[in-house]
């Protein structure tokens, strides 16, 4: 922070900031190094320890979630067809379904920030009665974690709900969705601060099926999802006293998710539909991938900016599913990997889905 450390007055010590950035340019311990890191630490506030990606991976993953509910791949040997309700969905009035997700997320010097973060969270949603080729349905999510950084650790909660649909034709597909999500932080470290992330998100999503006539399926699909991610202002406070004030832009993030799911269906003897699945995919990020935030120090009149990542501008999906199917009712359970040049996130998913 060269304009802040420059403009203050080290005699001001009844403000909280400058009395932490007075003690450690006084603290004959720490070398340049030493200190350009612990400096560094208090300018990234909540960012220390990822809460605006946090917020923007919560919101990611129930759009996901709701986008594969739909997909081809997940009944790839059933065909609805032409423009009216396919025969296999006569009987179905909508469903009810499920996920559980634990998620693991480790950030390795992304724009200088590195921390490691879970969460367990649960995804509810409801599909409406199709409308001939139309099906559609809302879903809820809420979950909540932790991640800790260098100099701090953030525990949050977080909740989402989207709409979404899918228009399917034959062996073609298109889903789309539309969500809103808010993450809650509880930063505690250097500074203690409470932001809030929220994210508007929307994502299209169109796939083809070609299958082989003995099971086996291709999906290869390609999409666009836009994520409007808002961390409000917020101040950081040491000892109860407001330390600095963080002022975030907000950022305009464009994923283009292109890949392809295979899956192979068999019956038991029982009566029992078994697929399993497999999933590969390349994401290019674009947009404010980066952004900054402005921070002021009370008592000084001065400035810094600070830039700080929220995605890579790329990254590679891998995923590895099982689902069981009898009657009404399917199970599954699943894998994924997301790695890019600095952040690899890990997935582990059970599924649950009643049709009535």
């Amino acid at each position: 922070m060269p304009n802040i450390l420059q403009a203050m007055d080290q005699s001001r010590t009844e403000y909280a900031g400058i009395k932490y950035l007075t003690d450690l340019a006084n603290d004959n311990k720490l070398d340049k190094e030493g200190f350009i890191a612990a400096v560094n630490s208090f300018a990234q506030g909540a960012e220390n320890s990822g809460a605006t990606r946090t917020g923007a991976l919560a919101a990611l993953d129930l759009g996901t979630a709701v986008q594969e509910h739909l997909s081809l791949a997940k009944a790839a040997a059933e065909q609805s067809g032409g423009f009216g309700k396919a025969a296999v969905d006569t009987a179905d009035n909508g469903g009810i379904w499920a996920q559980y997700i634990h998620n693991k997320d480790k950030v390795d010097n992304m724009g200088g920030v590195s921390y490691d973060g879970q969460y367990n969270g649960v995804i509810i949603g409801g599909d409406f009665t199709d409308r001939g080729k139309y099906s559609s349905g809302i879903a809820f999510s809420y979950g909540s974690g932790d991640s800790t950084g260098s100099a701090s650790k953030n525990e949050f909660d977080f909740w989402g709900l989207s709409y979404y649909g899918g228009i399917q034709n034959g062996d073609t597909n298109l889903i789309f969705d539309v969500g809103y999500s808010k993450t809650s932080s509880d930063v505690k470290g250097v500074i203690k601060a409470e932001p809030d992330t929220q994210v508007i998100s929307m994502g299209v999503k169109g796939e083809k099926l070609i299958s082989n006539g003995h099971g086996t399926s291709y999906v290869p699909y390609a999409g666009l999802r836009y994520m409007n991610i808002d961390t409000d202002s917020y101040n950081g406070s040491i000892d109860g006293k407001t330390a600095a004030h963080y002022s975030t832009d907000k950022a305009d993030l464009w994923l283009l998710p292109v890949g392809i799911s295979i899956s192979h269906e068999s019956v038991t003897a029982g009566g029992w539909k078994v697929r399993p699945t497999a999933d590969i995919a390349y994401v290019w990020t674009l947009g404010d991938k980066n952004t900054a935030m402005d921070i002021t120090v009370p008592g000084v009149n001065a400035t810094d900016r600070l830039g700080y990542d929220i995605m890579d501008s790329g990254f590679f999906v891998g995923k590895l599913g099982l689902e069981a199917e009898k009657g009404d009712w399917t199970y599954g359970l699943g894998y994924a990997c997301q790695k890019g040049s600095h952040a690899q996130n890990s997935k582990f998913m059970l599924n649950v889905t009643y049709s009535f």
